[in-house]
């Protein structure tokens, strides 16, 4: 299992690349789904002619070696950064480059929550 991560991103990877080459960053993904560890993570295509926004999702697939990764998730206020700079209602998929995905994902997790709490405290108590 610990390889599920980096599994999980090289076929979303080899897809994207291989069967989608016409798409430029800023485009509407096609549909896709994902096995996670809490269940099947399900995007739909949004269709041309839809005029309602979608909800943004980002993917945050960690590498070990990346400094700028690195201090994203260890440095001070880098990951409520993230969240205050992130449009309301997106989604993030966690993902790990490593031999320990599960172990860096459930970390990433646990600082996404506990940042996201830390926030609506906040908020509720103004």
């Amino acid at each position: 299992m610990q390889g599920f991560g980096l599994f999980i991103f090289i076929i979303f990877f080899l897809r994207s690349v291989c069967c989608f080459p016409q798409y430029k960053p800023g485009d509407l993904a096609p549909s896709f789904v994902i096995q996670t560890e809490s269940g099947k993570f399900v995007y739909k295509e949004k269709a041309s002619n839809d005029s309602k926004n979608s909800n943004p999702i980002i993917f945050c697939a960690f590498n070990k070696h990346s400094a700028f990764l690195r201090a994203l998730w260890t440095e001070e206020g880098s990951v409520r950064r993230l969240l205050e700079r992130s449009p309301r209602n997106t989604r993030y998929v966690f993902l790990s480059l490593s031999e320990n995905a599960k172990h860096d994902v459930e970390y990433m997790q646990k600082k996404i929550f506990g940042e996201m709490t830390k926030l609506y405290n906040e908020k509720k108590d103004k």
